[in-house]
């Protein structure tokens, strides 16, 4: 399925640098979350030879590898979900507030209602129902396949088709040719060869960039695999492509409720009941103070109700906190009777106190607000076009933190697409140069011997402590400046004394995380120099000292772009094509 390229390679650099491989494919697919994954299937159903690279085990890792099964919305038996394009439509434009693409929230909303997804579900393990005469829908609510083996049975499609897997490898960067993408280099992490990838395509199916955030502060900030560092983002700026508000975040950070146990690290206490949990919910002096109220966005509304940030609740819960309402581990608290049979997790808190002697119920628990990785539609990534081409000729971005039902869908459009533009490229040329200079850097990282040097993971973790501090719930100007200036000064001062103790080339986990600090340093000031650029509160961004919505001025896109090696942030118009800015600030009043 993929060619050895016979192309000669230069090796001058450092005499350890082991003699890379070269493979040639149509399509490179990076990333093996549910994006990736159909995206890879669908370019091989349309005619191209296929790689797909996965940093962790192939079908397991990031946020599709843990994640508590798959939502795919449908008319059957949810009389609130959209149940046709246009309705999909109106609740994707809510959902984003006004800000997304709408040639490809449209393009989206086609799809996710389109025969051939269902019927693609469906052959993927989804839970379907026929409707004479000839229509097929999703089951409403869950795709009927528990946790994770949703990914696990789409990637036995990707292996039933033959498609050559490269599995514990991490991309280190994308390649490019007169302005357009030709590949990528990575790094065999079982065995620290380079290999370069040789694509005519390129498709960066990557997911969040959830760990950024890490175990740190009072609670598990970020419930997803150590994988999810922000690799596509970063490799994205490096190869000078445009993306798009990353004040956003990594998914729906503060969509969910405060599930998580206050001071722990992941103690996961319940889920996102909708609506149930708010009565729940109490201060250090007993007043429950949240509101009987939607989620704050849910979006199941249709557009022109009332307004209702995803990110309210948690604004709400973080006031109560700042006016030292809070429990002594920074949280608030829960009280499990208030809703005890309602809880859909009240079996997991009797084996608790039959278990452990835990009687949840018993006494108020504190817990704390969590990143609950989760997708967000058509934000907080690349920009791209209806075809999932990024600004950069070649290069596709999908699954760069998104829900099953749009990653699902993406990876439709964007696999297909990919395989097109290969079908019209007879031979792709690329110049060795730049893959030889990239082979040099890395594995200068691993053999270097710096003055006065630090650990990989001494640096790594004064990242992820500025994370929750300065771009977490709460975001100030005056903190999200010290976040930028202490960026660039672990940018100037830190990272070129990094050091890699461990030298083997056999499952180097400290060379994997060397590499992959680049990439949270980068991704982090982008979020931070996007925050500070948008003066408002919107969806998951809450600026304390901008704490209201700003139709008026801030109905707009927060865009940056690597230029001559600085980044670059501008505020760009919306696109819209069906409902005028001046039309969404009426239905958002």
């Amino acid at each position: 399925m993929f060619e050895k390229s016979s192309a000669k390679v230069e090796v001058a650099g450092p005499v350890a640098a082991p003699t890379p491989k070269v493979l040639e494919t149509d399509v490179l697919v990076i990333g093996a979350g549910i994006a990736g994954l159909t995206t890879a299937i669908e370019a091989a159903d349309n005619g191209a030879k296929v790689i797909i690279v996965d940093k962790g085990p192939f079908a397991w890792s990031g946020s599709s590898g843990i994640n508590w099964g798959y939502w795919f919305l449908s008319e059957l038996d949810n009389p609130s979900a959209p149940n046709n394009p246009d309705a999909m439509f109106k609740w994707l434009l809510r959902w984003n507030e006004g800000i997304a693409n709408q040639k490809n929230l449209r393009s989206l909303a086609e799809r996710i209602f389109s025969e051939k997804r269902a019927l693609w579900s469906e052959n993927t393990g989804s839970l379907c129902v026929r409707v004479p005469p000839d229509k097929i829908l999703l089951q409403s609510g869950t795709t009927g396949v528990p946790y994770a083996t949703y990914p696990w049975m789409m990637g036995h499609e990707v292996m039933k088709r033959g498609i050559p897997i490269f599995e514990r490898t991490i991309i280190t960067r994308l390649l490019t040719d007169n302005g357009a993408a030709v590949g990528a280099t990575g790094v065999d992490i079982k065995t620290s060869g380079f290999i370069i990838f040789k694509a005519k395509s390129t498709v960066l199916a990557t997911g969040s960039f959830g760990w950024l955030y890490g175990w740190a502060g009072v609670s598990a900030f970020s419930p997803v695999q150590p994988e999810c560092t922000g690799d596509g983002h970063a490799l994205l700026y490096y190869a000078g492509a445009e993306l798009a508000n990353m004040e956003q975040s990594s998914g729906a950070m503060r969509q969910f409720y405060p599930a998580t146990l206050a001071g722990s690290f992941g103690g996961v206490l319940v889920a996102p009941l909708y609506g149930q949990l708010n009565k729940a919910i109490c201060n250090k002096d007993g007043e429950y103070f949240l509101e009987e109220r939607s989620t704050g966005g849910s979006g199941l509304k249709e557009l022109g109700s009332q307004r209702s940030r995803r990110g309210s609740l948690y604004e709400t819960i973080g006031k109560q906190i700042r006016e030292g309402k809070g429990g002594p581990n920074g949280g608030v608290f829960y009280n499990a009777k208030t809703y005890w049979e309602t809880n859909s997790y009240k079996a997991r808190l009797v084996v608790a106190k039959e278990k452990l002697g835990w009687d949840a119920c018993a006494e108020l628990i504190e817990v704390a607000p969590s990143l609950y990785d989760w997708g967000m539609g058509s934000l907080a990534q690349a920009v791209i076009d209806e075809k999932h081409e990024t600004t950069v000729p070649g290069l596709y971005a999908v699954g760069l933190g998104t829900t099953a039902w749009d990653g699902n869908a993406w990876g439709l459009q964007a696999g297909k697409s990919a395989a097109a533009r290969a079908a019209g490229i007879e031979k792709q040329e690329m110049d060795f140069k730049q893959a030889s200079e990239e082979r040099n850097r890395v594995y200068n990282i691993l053999e270097r011997k710096p003055k006065n040097p630090l650990r990989s993971h001494v640096i790594r973790h004064r990242v992820q402590r500025l994370a929750p501090k300065y771009i977490g719930l709460d975001r100030t100007d005056g903190g999200l400046r010290e976040c930028i200036a202490e960026l660039e000064r672990i940018r100037r001062e830190d990272y070129p004394r990094m050091w890699v103790a461990l030298k083997t080339r056999t499952w180097n986990r400290e060379f994997v995380e060397a590499l992959e600090t680049e990439f949270m340093i980068d991704v982090q000031e982008m979020v931070a120099k996007s925050a500070l650029m948008r003066t408002e509160s919107r969806l998951n961004h809450f600026r304390v000292d901008y704490p209201e919505e700003d139709n008026a001025n801030w109905l707009a896109n927060v865009c940056i772009k690597q230029v001559n090696g600085r980044m670059v942030v501008e505020k760009k118009p919306i696109v819209w094509t069906e409902v005028s800015p001046e039309q969404i600030r009426e239905v958002l009043k």
